[in-house]
């Protein structure tokens, strides 16, 4: 059996008197949700990259179809990024309330054990760009964003909360280190039995290819089509203005009855 497993273990230390995270108890609604990119999928959801590649009927050593001055092997296996060093000098700026990295259960997961129970995670999608490597991953495996968003970091590897008064020297730091981040959410008020991440707009955002202006296909469609019952129906895209007049009305008329499915949407916008 030619197969390893290899796990490690990092042990850390601090002094009895240094600052400790999260500060739950100073945490309000607007501070602010900082996200630092990651560097690829950290080592994070290989059991369902190794179906995904499988599914695709990909090899390892094949050019990685999101990017091609890699294999797919190398893409996949782009070590993680360390934030320690930045996140030492936040934290002896006293400039964060918390920080978290974005491991299992991906970057919805990241935030129920830092936040007091009131509070929740309002991420904005489009305020990052979803890497190609999980857009990739996303249409050939058929996985809706949810999936995505709970077992990958999509593109954010480390999330800090912060004070609105902060933000300013909070990015103004990070520049100056040449960390790349981005704005991501804000904290809000947590409705009863509501999660305590809320991500807004992935199905528009993330299925988009902002340099064509075009949608990929929807990850119901892309199912549909291993299915026999809807190999009939014609696969339709959609050209549309600005305004998207009309298209909620045909998104809704592609039903089960219908002649067609809408498989994606090209905007002139």
């Amino acid at each position: 059996n030619a197969d390893y497993d290899v796990s490690g273990v990092v042990v850390g230390a601090f002094e009895a008197d240094a600052p400790r995270l999260p500060k739950t108890d100073a945490m309000k609604t607007g501070d602010v949700v900082i996200g630092l990119l990651s560097s690829g999928l950290h080592a994070n959801g290989f059991s369902l990259v190794r179906t995904t590649v499988e599914s695709a009927n990909m090899e390892y050593l094949q050019q990685a179809p999101f990017d091609p001055t890699k294999s797919l092997g190398e893409a996949l296996l782009v070590p993680t990024k360390i934030y320690a060093p930045i996140l030492k000098k936040l934290v002896a700026a006293g400039l964060i309330k918390a920080a978290s990295p974005v491991t299992k259960g991906g970057i919805i997961g990241a935030f129920p054990s830092i936040l007091p129970e009131h509070l929740a995670a309002k991420l904005s999608t489009d305020a990052w760009e979803l890497p190609g490597i999980f857009r990739w991953l996303g249409v050939a495996g058929c996985l809706p964003c949810s999936e995505l968003a709970n077992t990958f970091n999509c593109g954010i590897g480390m999330v800090l909360v912060v004070d609105a008064g902060d933000v300013e020297a909070v990015l103004a730091l990070l520049e100056d280190t040449h960390e790349e981040h981005a704005q991501i959410g804000v904290l809000v008020e947590r409705a009863q039995s509501h999660a305590q991440t809320l991500l807004e707009g992935a199905e528009s955002q993330w299925l988009m290819l902002p340099q064509l202006g075009a949608s990929l296909p929807f990850p119901r469609v892309l199912s549909s089509m291993h299915d026999d019952a809807h190999n009939s129906k014609q696969q339709v895209v959609v050209l549309v203005g600005a305004s998207c007049e009309g298209l909620y009305g045909l998104a809704q008329a592609a039903g089960p009855s219908a002649s067609y499915e809408l498989a994606g949407v090209i905007t002139t916008d």
